[in-house]
């Protein structure tokens, strides 16, 4: 590091340090400053899942049994929750429909233990 660049940093911290601020800093050089700790990043995934609480695949097969994929436009579908959550469940619909119907082709609604969808156009907008 150039001694004006040093100068600067120096500079810098004061000022920081006059902020009331904690910090850590590393230079160029490797040098460091101030009384942070420094995390060495993780690697690989960003974190764990949270444990699931369906088993895989479980929801979207309770949505395809009760789902006509025929369905005509203006024709209203409910599929019963049972145990499972009207969003996780409206949440599978959408992802089902999305792929088979295309984006913008019906619309959801949640009701107590179940949820309703409406196939509005036959044709993606």
């Amino acid at each position: 590091m150039k001694d004006i660049q040093k100068r600067e940093l120096i500079r810098a911290i004061d000022l920081i340090k006059a902020l009331g601020c904690t910090y850590k800093i590393i230079a160029p050089d490797g040098q460091e400053y101030g009384d942070l700790k420094v995390l060495v990043p993780k690697t690989g995934k960003a974190g764990k899942r949270a444990p699931r609480k369906h088993p895989y695949g479980a929801v979207i097969a309770h949505v395809r049994q009760h789902l006509d994929m025929d369905a005509e436009v203006g024709i209203v579908q409910e599929v019963a929750c049972g145990s499972l959550d009207p969003e996780t469940v409206r949440s599978s619909i959408c992802a089902v429909l999305t792929a088979a119907w295309g984006k913008d082709t019906y619309t959801t609604a949640t009701q107590p233990g179940t949820v309703e969808v409406m196939r509005t156009s036959m044709v993606a907008v």
